[in-house]
């Protein structure tokens, strides 16, 4: 079966709020989606993927600007695929169409997160040529 990958509108809301919940164990209301994917605004890019009409995966590129710097920051925020559909390329694919949007937007390095015990995701990035660094991430609540 063909995997199709494009950009997530507000008629992919529903598929994206089933993978979100999937993934991250969140309910985010479609009507949140919807908002955030037609808002002219929004800092993200989400690109969606799918296998005979069926969502299989999403990767998201948030993009950000400061003055302290000439070109804009970007981080793949979020990556997933479902697990039938997991070491089919699908992952490498949202990254790959990810880095393109990446550069049209002028970025020149892209940033990615990962937990520090998810050897399989370190592993992926890793065989995709992104480097490892010393940077910790801190969390407050607020």
């Amino acid at each position: 079966m063909s995997i199709q990958i494009h950009r997530a509108s507000r008629a992919d809301a529903y598929d994206l709020a089933k993978l979100n919940r999937a993934f991250n164990e969140v309910d985010t209301p479609v009507s949140w989606i919807e908002e955030s994917l037609s808002s002219p605004r929004s800092p993200e890019i989400v690109l969606i993927a799918r296998s005979g009409g069926n969502a299989v995966g999403f990767g998201c590129l948030m993009i950000w600007y400061s003055f302290c710097y000439e070109k804009p920051e970007g981080e793949i925020s979020e990556l997933f695929v479902v697990e039938s559909h997991r070491h089919q390329g699908i992952g490498k694919r949202l990254v790959e169409q990810l880095l393109k949007e990446a550069q049209a937007f002028g970025l020149s390095e892209i940033h990615v997160m990962t937990g520090s015990k998810n050897e399989a995701g370190q592993a992926f990035y890793e065989a995709l040529e992104f480097q490892k660094n010393d940077d910790l991430v801190f969390s407050r609540s607020i």
